[in-house]
């Protein structure tokens, strides 16, 4: 792992990143509620760099349902998937994934500002 994305109000102790080897992008979420729309535009940014470099990322929040859900569906989508497809792809995998209406409206959201065509 090289990239940390931490959706969590808190960001990780900067020794422990630099010990590891790894970069952290924070982009703090409260609980519960969907990332920002530049949250997640950066949090997709992020990740699609870090693996275009050769990078491996890992994504979490606190439980690793809703703020890390609701990115990584978004990262389905700008992959080309519908965002209702995406979530339920995610809800296949871990369950439970993309907690609540407002996160959900947040990935079809994102779907509707990077639809092309």
């Amino acid at each position: 792992m090289t990239v940390v994305v931490n959706l969590h109000r808190r960001r990780h102790d900067p020794a422990d990143l630099t010990r590891y080897g790894l970069t952290e992008i924070h982009l703090p979420v409260r609980d519960f509620t969907a990332p920002s729309p530049q949250q997640l535009d950066d949090g997709v940014e992020a990740i699609q760099e870090a693996v275009a470099g050769g990078g491996r990322v890992a994504v979490h929040c606190g439980g690793g349902l809703g703020r890390t859900g609701t990115l990584l569906a978004c990262l389905l989508v700008d992959q080309g998937l519908p965002a209702d497809d995406a979530i339920d792809k995610l809800r296949t995998l871990r369950p439970r994934s993309v907690e609540t209406a407002g996160q959900v409206r947040a990935v079809k959201a994102y779907e509707s500002r990077h639809r092309t065509g």
